[in-house]
């Protein structure tokens, strides 16, 4: 399969998400246009405690407008490699510090231009209270490996891609 051939691209909005229209000529031909959400790398991590417990921030989310339950992550700062997001994000939304190790890659959405990388925190400790940005209200959640499976299995989740490519490496899936 050959990639498709990108003949124009216009933003059409510029807010919390950037939003542009790509028009691509597709292998058959035919012209077709796409709206995408342009977004920075990211990190997420799957926290496990000693006692094999997943940390989790539960928080309410505008897409949905459900409260789910998400594996902690988020952006990079400038000049911030991806695992010291990672141990960041953990630690600001949660208080939890953990042994980092990268695990892979993905991306999000068909219609997300960029990739998240996804990490393992390893025998996650509390070691502080959270510290959320002006914008993020939510509380930690410790589930225990069925808790957090059944999570994952009834679509209150974010991040699933991660959940189960994490338990997989652990050995815990």
């Amino acid at each position: 399969m050959n990639k498709w051939v990108k003949t124009k691209e216009e933003l059409v909005y510029d807010g919390y998400r950037k939003i542009v229209k790509r028009t691509f000529t597709l292998g058959n031909g035919k012209s077709a246009t796409f709206d995408i959400s342009v977004s920075q790398p990211g990190v997420a991590i799957l926290a496990v405690t000693p006692n094999n417990e997943v940390v989790c921030f539960k928080q309410f989310r505008p897409g949905p407008e459900e409260v789910l339950y998400e594996l902690p992550g988020g952006g990079t700062e400038p000049g911030e490699d991806f695992a010291t997001a990672a141990a960041r994000e953990l630690l600001e939304e949660t208080g939890y510090s953990a042994e980092v190790e990268p695990l892979g890659s993905y991306y999000r959405d068909a219609y997300v231009s960029g990739k998240w990388q996804m990490f393992i925190g390893r025998n996650a400790v509390r070691v502080d209270n959270q510290k959320l940005d002006d914008t993020e209200e939510g509380e930690v959640a410790v589930l225990s490996l069925s808790e957090f499976k059944e999570k994952l299995f009834e679509g209150l989740m974010t991040d699933t891609t991660l959940g189960y490519a994490g338990l997989l490496k652990l050995g815990l899936l």
